[in-house]
Order: C-alpha cells, then sequence, then structure tokens
C-alpha cells in the first residue's frame, strides 16, 4: 500500500470527549487514519484520571504515577539513607511518594491541608511524621515551604502549581539557607522499567479507585475538590462501549 493510500485510508473510533467549555464528556464518535505498516496498535484497559487533566483541561492517556516521584527520589536517595523528605499534598503522586521514600530507606514526612488523609497517611502509608495546614492559600505559596527546608535543603516541582502563571519565587530564602528549586518530568522507558522492578520489588502499589466510563464527569467532580484516595481508574476494557 502506497503512503498516499495510507493517508485516505480511515476508520471509526469511539471515545468519550468535551465538546465545550464546560468540560462535561460525553460519548463521541470520530474517524481516524487506519493503521499504516509502521503504526503500532495499543490496547488500553485501564485509564488514570489525576489532577494534570483537570489544569489542563482535557482528558490524557495513561501515563504511570509512580515515575514522576520515582525518578528524583532515586537520584537525592544515591548512598542517602535517613534523609529527611517532606510531601506535599498526599493525591495520586503524594502516597507514592511515601511510598518509595520509604522503601528508599527515607524519613518521610507529610505536609496536608486535609487532617483525616494526613491521619491515614501516618496509619497506612507509615509516614514519620506529618503537618497539617487549614491555609490552602499559604500551602499553594512557595515561601512557606522553602521556610521549612534546612540548610541546603532542596524544592522539587513535580506539577507546576499553575499551568497558565509565572511562578512567582522570593529570592532570600534560598539565599539565606543555600536552598535550591528544582522540578522533574518522567523518566524514559529504561527509568520506568527500573520503577516498575523497583516497585515488584518493594510490593509498592497504587491505592485506586476503579470506575467505569460513565461515572467519568462524577469523578472529575469529586477530584476537584480533592475527594480521591488516591486516584481514579477507569476501567475501559469493560466499560467504554459504543
Amino acid at each position: 500500500m502506497s503512503g498516499f493510500e495510507e493517508e485516505n485510508q480511515t476508520q471509526r473510533a469511539f471515545g468519550w470527549a468535551a465538546s465545550d467549555s464546560s468540560g462535561t464528556l460525553h460519548p463521541f464518535y470520530f474517524t481516524r487514519r487506519a493503521n499504516g505498516e509502521n503504526d503500532i496498535t495499543l490496547k488500553i484497559l485501564y485509564c488514570g484520571i489525576c489532577c494534570p487533566i483537570i489544569l489542563m483541561e482535557f482528558l490524557s492517556t495513561p501515563s504511570s504515577p509512580g515515575i514522576t516521584v520515582f525518578s528524583p527520589m532515586k537520584f537525592f536517595a544515591l548512598d542517602k539513607a535517613g534523609m529527611h523528605v517532606g510531601v506535599v499534598g498526599l493525591g495520586g503522586l503524594g502516597h507514592l511518594a511515601v511510598k518509595f521514600g520509604k522503601a528508599f530507606g527515607m524519613k518521610m514526612s507529610v505536609i496536608s491541608t486535609s487532617p483525616s488523609k494526613t491521619i491515614e497517611a501516618i496509619e497506612q502509608l507509615k509516614a514519620d511524621s506529618f503537618v497539617v495546614s487549614h491555609d490552602m492559600e499559604q500551602m499553594e505559596a512557595l515561601l512557606p515551604l522553602l521556610n521549612l527546608l534546612k540548610l541546603n535543603g532542596k524544592l522539587i516541582l513535580l506539577t507546576p502549581p499553575d499551568l497558565h502563571e509565572p511562578i512567582e519565587i522570593p529570592v532570600m530564602p534560598l539565599f539565606s539557607g543555600r536552598r535550591t528549586i528544582s522540578a522533574s518530568m518522567a523518566g524514559g522507558m529504561k527509568e520506568t522499567q527500573e520503577m516498575i522492578d523497583f516497585a515488584a520489588k518493594h510490593n509498592i502499589t497504587a491505592n485506586v479507585e476503579v470506575i467505569s466510563m460513565d461515572y467519568v464527569n462524577k469523578a472529575m467532580d469529586r477530584l476537584a475538590k480533592g475527594d480521591v484516595r488516591y486516584r481514579f481508574v477507569i476501567d475501559a476494557a469493560n466499560t467504554l462501549n459504543p
């Protein structure tokens, strides 16, 4: 089949999509280019929903929730067992950060605005200590977090506070404590496999709530309110039906 013929071959597809600014998802039929000789077809059985989806206002393909925390922890944990690490928030990334940190031999502290989730972190995730704040605006600002760092401490951002606004960084806490701000994204295939092997070795699993596709709008509302422990996962194989 020539390249021109491949480009003109189409096939019907089905999914869920938001068609207006309300963000409400609904069943959606569409047409896409048929696979060519150099294409690969993936069958997705489950799809995770996380906070970046709310921030970016679209439903993305599933990604591993642990790789973003595994990458920086592996980097800073090398020959540093006993290091004190604070986790801000207990979403999908937060609760796995505590699990990976404990497996690395770190001392894990949880910083949260939810007393119930923090208590759960102490009892189930085996965090070593916690800080609870009821001031959401204060927790979202970088200054209180920077002031919690010790000399030569590091603040690692895994998701931006706001995708549409620049981050304002107070510089004096950086100078006075020789502190550092950095960021981390997902690793490549090699590191992803390393993370999976590490998780299997230490019996690290994600706490999820499995839902059907027709529950996705309710799940998005609950996610925006922080009403999930700790990640929604859509059973796409069994519930995504035309």
